[in-house]
């Protein structure tokens, strides 16, 4: 389901972000949405992660004139696709600043009416996407350390 489309950059960014790439995940609506619209308007260029082309290209539309924006199509569930979102992002935007795991499922019901599939495919998007997401991030320039000019995952 990967497909990375191409940036949009009209004019040069300015912000207190400016200069600095963002990866957000489950930035198609909600919290993750939100979240990258505030990074856009500091001045981020964007990789916007989804499932829904139509709502990336939305929460695209409201970013700021003049950031980059790119849309990758990728769903968490999916086996290899957190390591597919880490080759396209570091191929074509290269470093990343800020990561931002913002996709997440919840199951409705108890956990005693789950099936194995739906508490797997929870596991996945929840747990191992994050958890995976860190992991593969070595292009994360400085992860965690805290430092000036140093990125931060959350």
């Amino acid at each position: 389901m990967s497909t990375l489309c191409e940036a949009t950059s009209v004019e040069e960014s300015r912000g207190a972000l400016a200069g600095s790439v963002a990866v957000v995940t489950g930035a198609s609506r909600g919290i993750g949405g939100a979240v990258a619209l505030a990074l856009a308007q500091r001045g981020a260029a964007l990789c916007l992660v989804g499932r829904h082309r139509d709502a990336l290209q939305a929460v695209a539309n409201a970013v700021p004139r003049g950031r980059a924006v790119h849309l990758l199509l990728a769903d968490l569930g999916e086996e290899d696709a957190v390591r597919r979102i880490a080759d396209r992002v570091e191929r074509h935007v290269g470093h990343v600043d800020i990561l931002i795991h913002g996709a997440g499922l919840y199951g409705r019901g108890t956990l005693l009416d789950a099936s194995i599939e739906q508490l797997d495919l929870l596991y996945k998007v929840n747990v191992r996407g994050p958890t995976w997401a860190r992991s593969t991030s070595s292009h994360v320039q400085g992860a965690d350390t805290g430092a000036p000019g140093r990125a931060r995952t959350a």
